[in-house]
Parts: structure tokens; C-alpha cells; sequence
């Protein structure tokens, strides 16, 4: 006869809820005071799409027992704007399986994000969110079941490399996208932690030339 232990936790975060709101008006209303200001042409530049298929490992602890490393597999998408040539605000999702002989873990989140363009194609990508647990340790006659749903924290490192060649005053472009990162899902009872690795692909949309600072001979 199988028992099922289910514990699962609900985390609210009006604060963290009413501060990221707050966040993105101020952003909207900076975006729009600049709205009529040229930018320079750059690759990193207007709407972004990415899919980041991914490997994983995590570790999940939980009334004073820790279980993991366990390996696995997942993706990542994202997609967002470039508000500046330093400041990009997006949304991401993730949802990885990592598994070992007696444990399973399904876990992923949602989140509002912002990127920071610190040089050159190098970015470093802050979220916070919302985001699930759901561990299982396999024992034949007992499957014991750790959930959790909160809130969720992302920090990631990536480097666009864009293909092809590239004009002058090109804006917007595909790019590979190599990107290292961990999620942290912290809770009263349940913690859990995952660390991913990927190769992504990124398009950049660009910006429409009259929005663009360039050249007469190359603005029509």
C-alpha cells in the first residue's frame, strides 16, 4: 500500500508585489519622457525573444533533511525590450526535470525581470517571481511528496554572439547565447535551490529607422 506525504507552502508577497508595480511605472514613464530621443544603432536593441534549452541540477531542503544534487534537463524562454543601451525589462519562464535513482524533482517558475548591459554584449539578468516545487522521493510502497509554491529568485549571466555578418549601422539581429544562472526558491519549510547551464537563441528585433540616430544616406 502506497502512503503520500504532501506538504505544500503558499507564499504571499504583496510587498514584493506592490514594489515590482511601482518599479515598472517609474520605468514607463522614463521610457516615454525619452521616447522622442534618437538612439544610436546597436545589436542589442529593441523587442527580445529567447528559448535557452538547458542542463540542470538541484537541491531541495526541508525540515532539516537535504536531498540533491540530481541532474536534468529543461528550457528557459524569455522576452522583453531594450529600454536603453543598458536596461532591458522582460518577463522568463522556466521548467526543468532532474532525476536520480530514488528521487524526482519537477520545478520551474515565472517572473518579471530586468537586464543590465553592463559592456559589450555581456549581460547579467535579475528576476523575482513566482515559482513551483514539486520533489518526490521514489521508495518502492512509499512515495513522500515535497511541494511548494512562492515566490522565486533569479540571477543569470549570459553573452549574446550574433551571427553573420554585420552593417554598419545595423540594429537587431539573431544571436547564440551562452548563460549560466541559479534559482533560489526560499520558504518556512522548503528551500530549493537550482543551477542551470544553457545555449540559447536570441532575436533582437531592432529599432525602425526613425527612431534611429544615423547618417542622411543611410536613414531612408
Amino acid at each position: 500500500m502506497n502512503t503520500t506525504n504532501s506538504t505544500v507552502n503558499i507564499n504571499s508577497n504583496k510587498f514584493w508585489v506592490g514594489t515590482v508595480v511601482l518599479l515598472i511605472s517609474i520605468l514607463f514613464v522614463i521610457e516615454n519622457a525619452y521616447a522622442q530621443d534618437l538612439e544610436k544603432p546597436e545589436l542589442r536593441q529593441g523587442y527580445y525573444f529567447q528559448a535557452v534549452p538547458l542542463l540542470s541540477t538541484s537541491v531541495v531542503k526541508s525540515e532539516g533533511e537535504t536531498y540533491g544534487f540530481f541532474p536534468g534537463t529543461g528550457f528557459y524562454l524569455r522576452m522583453g525590450e531594450s529600454l536603453f543601451n543598458w536596461l532591458d525589462i522582460g518577463i522568463g519562464g522556466s521548467a526543468a526535470w532532474d532525476y536520480s535513482d530514488k528521487y524526482k524533482h519537477l520545478h520551474g517558475h515565472f517572473s518579471l525581470e530586468g537586464t543590465i548591459n553592463p559592456v559589450g554584449n555581456l549581460y547579467a539578468t535579475l528576476s523575482a517571481g513566482l515559482g513551483f516545487s514539486d520533489f518526490t522521493r521514489r521508495v518502492k510502497g512509499e512515495d513522500n511528496i515535497i511541494g511548494r509554491f512562492g515566490g522565486n529568485y533569479n540571477i543569470a549571466i549570459g553573452y549574446d554572439i550574433f551571427l553573420g555578418h554585420h552593417k554598419k549601422y545595423q540594429s537587431g539581429g539573431f544571436a547564440v547565447s551562452p548563460v549560466i544562472g541559479v534559482q533560489i526558491g526560499p520558504s518556512s519549510t522548503t528551500d530549493t535551490y537550482s543551477f542551470y547551464l544553457g545555449i540559447g537563441l536570441t532575436y533582437w528585433t531592432g529599432r525602425d529607422k526613425n527612431k534611429l540616430d544615423l547618417p542622411v544616406d543611410n536613414a531612408y
